[in-house]
């Protein structure tokens, strides 16, 4: 059974859109998967399918020939063409961001699809395609049980959460500075953290990104924690708090292998310092 060319061609639209959407949710609404560089596989798969798509729709095409006589380059340098734009597109969506790893796991995907269509597909051997699909599929079912037996447990989790505004008499007409300390615990674990992002939120409005300060210090047990303090220069809000707002901090932080994890804190009254 021979498939229309355009079926090929919706499909491959279809499949970019909906990349685009997957890319466009905020990093925060995105469901974790339970093991370590799983968002790689999950990259490579992707974009593997993609590339399978592209070499399909470019290979039926009619209104080109110098394309359909070089799909196989072609749809590779479109899929990881693609790869680029989406990373870049991320850079500009809220708690997500743009890396070179996630592009290098994107290449990973093409290159495995130009090898199966360049010495599977094409030359008819489904059986040997079937089994590299499947081998492809359990490896990466069985990464994911190795290292969450095996891995670091990441659990970071904020430990004390302290805001102010403080009204002592400085030469300063922005009105009263708003203070905070936010301690931020990696759980069972010793292992450093690292604070990459702090985004504010007033009385439930949209999180905006501000800059701020780290330290760090040991716990009553003997743990090492990161303290998210206010930067000195920053001006938090342009306008002063009202006595009965409340404000809330969402910070991103990573260890030192790379794991990232969003937490936030509760919505907090700030006190007042004379």
């Amino acid at each position: 059974m021979k498939l229309h060319p355009k079926l090929f061609h919706f499909a491959l639209i279809s499949y970019l859109l909906l990349i685009f959407i997957a890319s466009s949710i905020p990093g925060e609404e995105i469901p974790k998967i339970g093991f370590e560089f799983s968002d790689k596989f999950v990259h490579a798969f992707v974009y593997f399918i993609l590339f399978i798509l592209f070499f399909y729709a470019l290979k039926y095409q009619t209104k080109s020939v110098k394309l359909r006589n070089n799909v196989l380059v072609f749809a590779g340098c479109f899929s990881a063409l693609y790869g680029v734009t989406d990373e870049l597109h991320q850079k500009f969506v809220p708690m997500r961001s743009c890396e070179l790893s996630d592009w290098v796991a994107d290449i990973a995907g093409v290159v495995i699809g130009m090898f199966i269509v360049r010495f599977v597909i094409e030359r008819k051997s489904i059986m040997t395609t079937s089994i590299l699909l499947v081998t492809f599929l359990f490896a990466c079912n069985t990464s994911g049980k190795i290292d969450t037996n095996q891995k670091s447990v990441f659990e970071p989790k904020i430990v004390s959460e302290e805001c102010w505004t403080d009204h002592m008499p400085v030469l300063d007409e922005r009105g009263p500075r708003l203070g905070f300390q936010i301690m931020i615990g990696n759980g069972k674990t010793n292992d450093s953290l690292v604070v990459d992002k702090l985004l504010i939120s007033r009385t439930g409005g949209e999180f905006n990104e501000k800059s701020f300060e780290t330290r760090y210090e040991e716990s009553a047990e003997g743990k090492m924690v990161v303290v998210v303090i206010r930067a000195r220069d920053e001006s938090y809000f342009s306008e002063s708090l009202n006595d009965n707002e409340k404000v809330q901090f969402r910070i991103i932080v990573t260890n030192k292998k790379g794991m990232r994890k969003t937490l936030t804190t509760s919505e907090i009254k700030p006190y007042k310092v004379y």
